[in-house]
């Protein structure tokens, strides 16, 4: 008997130190392959990846899609996972904890996708160095305040002033590349 009160006190306490909260969530898939979950995880469409998350559980990578305090919401995100193909997810109830142990692949893609910006953005430097060295009638002094300019006025998210800084320095530039892959972008941003 003393121990079963030793065992429910433990119990207890595990609980309130951990500071434990439930909620429902869909379960959606699980696969025991992390190479399979992550091929998953990439394919999903972004409004879906957003609010999922996958955890290990046992030998499984689980996933789980939005978090409610209420059996009814959690419905009402299971129907719309069902409509993406989904058809054996189900709505379960999990603690906290579980989601703070996440694999978050999400944090992985935005790594890769930054590495990949770096790199294009090296070698947009290097196209723009060459390009500099091609003035036409201007003075390279100019023609870097007009530069910086334009991309000043595309971080400000000013697209149209950007465009028609970067368009006034395409007469000055043989070399048009840097130039018109910048216009190129901000003509799709905006």
């Amino acid at each position: 008997m003393k121990n079963i009160l030793l065992l429910i006190l433990f119990v207890a306490l595990l609980f309130s130190s951990q500071n434990l909260s439930f909620f429902f969530t869909v379960q959606f898939a699980s696969y025991l392959s992390k190479e399979e979950a992550k091929k998953l995880f990439d394919s999903l469409p972004k409004e879906i990846k957003k609010d999922s998350y996958v955890t290990k559980y046992g030998d499984y990578f689980v996933f789980r899609y939005a978090n409610e305090q209420s059996r009814e919401k959690a419905t009402l995100h299971l129907n719309k996972i069902k409509n993406i193909g989904f058809s054996d997810a189900f709505v379960v109830e999990s603690a906290s904890w579980r989601v703070e142990k996440a694999i978050n692949w999400q944090v992985e893609t935005k790594k890769k996708i930054k590495k990949q910006i770096v790199k294009k953005a090296k070698k947009t430097l290097v196209q723009a160095k060459k390009s500099l060295k091609h003035y036409k009638d201007i003075d390279p002094f100019v023609y870097n305040r007009l530069l910086y300019e334009a991309d000043k006025k595309a971080a400000q998210k000013d697209y149209a002033g950007s465009i028609r800084g970067y368009e006034e320095l395409l007469e000055y530039s043989e070399d048009k590349t840097f130039l018109l892959i910048n216009l190129f972008y901000l003509y799709n941003s905006h």
